[in-house]
């Protein structure tokens, strides 16, 4: 598990990335969906950033299988300048310190891309991630308790925001 690099998005990698966000959706603790997604959504996702140059890594392990994943467009409405990040990884690569360095990576590419601000949602419930996103400068814009609908249940989420800087758009490796 010491063994992983994080690599910009690739076709070659869809499959893999499917298996590892079905697997954290089926967990059903922290993404938008407990039901996984289909290849055939993964790879028109990856082509839609990939045309629009949006930042989008994958954490690869030692197995070239993908174990982590971060990506960063735009939504309507928003503004070119503002994007939305979505992350996650697979248990095992959790707490040990490697998101913080993925997202770190993705914002600096971000900034770069023309990014200045960066919105998130999480799930209220997941206070490990409430506290790396607040490390990294991120803070709380406001609780929004019905956008989020699953099995029936409103699942509260925490609305975050991060304006970017010049030094976001370094890292250290």
């Amino acid at each position: 598990m010491d063994n992983w690099r994080i690599v910009e998005a690739q076709e070659k990698y869809c499959k893999s990335h499917c298996e590892n966000i079905n697997a954290v959706s089926f967990e059903g603790k922290y993404l938008s969906t407990n039901n996984g997604f289909s290849l055939t959504e993964i790879v028109a996702f990856y082509r839609y950033c990939e045309e629009r140059g949006y930042p989008q890594f994958y954490v690869i392990d030692e197995n070239e299988r993908v174990v982590g994943w971060c990506d960063i467009v735009e939504r309507e409405g928003w503004g070119s300048d503002v994007g939305f990040i979505g992350i996650g990884l697979a248990p095992e690569y959790r707490d040990k310190g490697i998101g913080t360095k993925l997202m770190k990576h993705a914002m600096a590419v971000a900034y770069w891309r023309g990014f200045r601000t960066i919105r998130l949602d999480c799930r209220a419930s997941n206070k490990r991630a409430l506290h790396v996103y607040k490390k990294l400068g991120f803070r709380r814009e406001w609780l929004n308790r019905s956008k989020l609908v699953l099995d029936g249940q409103n699942i509260p989420l925490v609305c975050m925001v991060k304006r970017l800087r010049k030094e976001d758009a370094y890292t250290e490796e």
